[in-house]
């Protein structure tokens, strides 16, 4: 690791101040330092859950998350489930010593996100559940639940609000976006409104700034170049840096005391030397993450006068990209630290004073955590939000009092999970045939994280140009070991976050080498004695989907049963269907890059099709999708449908309504993972 730095639709809102039951005893009788919640009565013996009891609790929505503490320190915000089992914003006074009251919510959506404005004034935004395209509503409020204000609502609104001129509006419609906030004392928010063509293309991002007390709206991207995938602003809250991709270029560009824009770097958009704006500090220095000259993603200063970059790193790490969140010291308007994930998600703190708070958090909270501090004004601030979890425990909020030297927990996101009823985690690392180094995650069956060769589950992500997860709790391999398998997690190449090498090794390799990572880790962990190579199924979501279905075409020797969620059947059919939310410059640029191009690749496309492939599918199928996916529409899965039928393929079909490329609705997710449970069972059993 290398790390420098020179310088150290809603229906009603429940009412304002309303209490929640379910923080009132961990605020009022369980304040103490580490202090657990007052004991309840042990309820009545119950039955034994069922499968569908096991998942609904993997998978059900968290009763508390999202904490942030105000700039000055006075007060917390939180998301938490209210009586009717919607989340909704509540606010606690520090030191905790009085109920929590919520501030905002609704009967019908649930409270997402949460930030603080001011110090006295907060935004949420609500989403409705069970449906794709589902944000009902952007709101602000006061701390103490009045001058409450619609600021978006994407059922109605201003049809006509844009950018182009100062105006009040009432409220903003669809396609608009809460984008942060000045943090400069002002009940003001920065929005974002993203322009697309007819063909879908996009075309910029339009930025303005909303006093959400009078709907003021003032414009900030005229006169800035079109096609802006990353900005940054200076401290008077111009744009004064952008990166805008079009044509398969990258260039970064600067704006000029009279207006104008220089263009200061111009890559090709796959290009190690892209260089994209992460912050301008109040010196006027830029700071940046780029591959240039590495492997990894590490994260620059960039001298905007002399148009240099510094060829000493602020950080960089050997084999995981930095390419996370910035931590901010907002009053100095300096970058103190970097958030990035090796085997766990950690932050990189530059400042000795947050380095040492960290510390100390560590230090006091059980052994194997994974403790991630927020903060606004870190350098000075007395409270600090901190989440806390493991590969075992799916998280928990705490305050950290740095004047005390002591925390308060407030709850735990899913407090009705037993952390001995999860499985262990652990990261490894297997070799693919052509000495790629593939990292990967094993889930192991609670009490069962020894050597042992157990059925096993691969879990393939989708993306796939994504970083899959890491040694953090995650909800469906924990029900899967759960229920009796040792499950495996690989990063094959193509994904992201572990270097240039490992991504770009994927390019145009769906079905080939991409398929063999997740066969030769399998091989793997057989040969270290972690799975029974004879009782082996394959599962994923999306991309992962794709590769379930590939992987018993292309290794029909290693996989029992394959289930695919929303997952791709024919390549050809991504670039040619009008169904799917592909942008028209996806298509032309970014996908035959990356999978192949539909006329010269035409052959490999469809030879690496499972649709095309599924006669050569000889074990049973399990196929899911979602009726509101516009990602990868149901013509996928119909088509393979189809076709599996014809070849006489054993296939069970599975169709949710009110779903999109992904689960919202945890009934419905539950539902899924009870069908997976028996389905895997019927094929490889279940641990002795």
């Amino acid at each position: 690791m290398t790390a420098s730095r020179a310088r150290c639709p809603v229906a009603f809102a429940l009412p304002p101040g309303a209490l929640l039951p379910a923080l009132v005893l961990s605020l009022t009788l369980a304040l103490m330092p580490g202090r657990p919640a007052a004991a309840t009565p042990a309820p009545p013996a119950a039955a034994a859950p069922t499968v569908r009891d096991i998942a609904l609790e993997q998978v059900r929505q968290a009763a508390l998350r999202s904490l942030r503490v105000s700039p000055n320190g006075k007060r917390a915000a939180m998301i938490v489930a209210a009586r009717n089992g919607r989340h909704v914003v509540a606010v606690v006074d520090l030191p905790p010593t009085a109920p929590a009251r919520t501030v905002g919510g609704f009967s019908n959506a649930d409270v997402a996100s949460v930030t603080w404005i001011s110090d006295d004034r907060l935004a949420y935004e609500a989403y409705e559940s069970g449906t794709e395209i589902s944000l009902a509503s952007t709101m602000a409020v006061d701390a103490d639940g009045r001058d409450e204000r619609e600021l978006i609502n994407w059922s109605g609104g201003d049809s006509e609000a844009t950018t182009s001129t100062r105006r009040r509006v009432s409220r903003l419609p669809y396609g608009w976006y809460l984008a942060g906030s000045p943090r400069d004392g002002s009940p003001d928010v920065y929005v974002e409104h993203l322009i697309f063509e007819g063909n879908g293309d996009f075309v910029e991002t339009r930025l303005a700034r909303l006093d959400t007390l009078t709907g003021d709206l003032k414009p900030m991207s005229l006169g800035v170049p079109d096609r802006v995938v990353a900005r940054v602003l200076d401290a008077q809250g111009r744009i004064h840096v952008v990166l805008t991709t079009s044509g398969g270029r990258s260039r970064l560009q600067h704006r000029q005391p009279d207006g104008s824009w220089q263009v200061l770097e111009d890559h090709d958009a796959f290009s190690d030397d892209v260089l994209v704006p992460r912050y301008l500090e109040a010196d006027g220095t830029l700071i940046v993450s780029t591959r240039r000259g590495h492997d990894t993603i590490g994260l620059y200063a960039y001298d905007l006068t002399r148009r240099k970059l510094d060829p000493e790193p602020l950080l960089r790490v050997a084999r995981f990209d930095v390419d996370d969140a910035l931590e901010i010291d907002a009053p100095s308007r300096r970058v103190i630290g970097a958030n990035l994930v090796t085997d766990v998600p950690q932050t990189i703190w530059f400042s000795p004073r947050m380095a040492a708070i960290q510390q100390t958090i560590d230090a006091t909270l059980p052994a194997g955590r994974i403790n991630v501090i927020g903060c606004t004004r870190c350098e000075t601030a007395r409270w600090y939000a901190v989440w806390s979890g493991s590969d075992r425990h799916p998280g928990e909020y705490l305050l950290y009092d740095h004047q005390e030297r002591r925390h308060y927990r407030l709850g735990a996101e899913r407090p009705w999970l037993a952390e001995a009823s999860q499985g262990a985690r652990s990261f490894h690392r297997a070799t693919a045939r052509d000495g790629l180094s593939l990292p990967l995650v094993m889930t192991h069956p609670p009490g069962r994280d020894k050597p042992a060769a157990l059925p096993a589950v691969v879990l393939v992500h989708g993306g796939p140009w994504v970083r899959g997860g890491s040694r953090q709790w995650s909800a469906d391999a924990q029900f899967l070991a759960r229920r009796g398998w040792r499950v495996l997690e690989v990063e094959f190449r193509g994904s992201t976050g572990f270097g240039a090498r490992h991504l770009r090794a994927g390019w145009k390799q769906w079905g080939q080498a991409m398929q063999d990572d997740l066969a030769d880790a399998v091989q793997w962990a057989a040969r270290e004695g972690w799975i029974d190579i004879q009782r082996v199924c394959i599962a994923g979501a999306s991309y992962g989907g794709y590769a379930a279905l590939m992987g018993t075409v292309r290794h029909p020797e290693l996989y029992r049963c394959a289930a695919s969620h929303v997952g791709v059947t024919d390549l050809q059919l991504m670039f040619s269907t009008a169904r799917s939310d592909l942008t028209h410059q996806a298509r032309r640029y970014t996908m035959p890059q990356l999978v192949g191009d539909p006329v010269a690749d035409a052959e490999m496309l469809r030879r690496h099709s499972p649709v095309a492939r599924v006669a050569d599918i000889k074990v049973p199928v399990l196929l899911a999708h979602g009726s509101l996916d516009r990602r990868v529409p149901r013509e996928h899965a119909n088509r393979f449908e189809a076709a599996a039928r014809r070849a006489g393929v054993a296939i069970e079909r599975v169709d949710y309504a009110e779903e999109g490329h992904g689960f919202m609705n945890p009934e419905n997710h539950a539902d899924y993972l009870t069908r997976l449970d028996a389905f895997i069972a019927r094929a490889i059993g279940r641990a002795d």
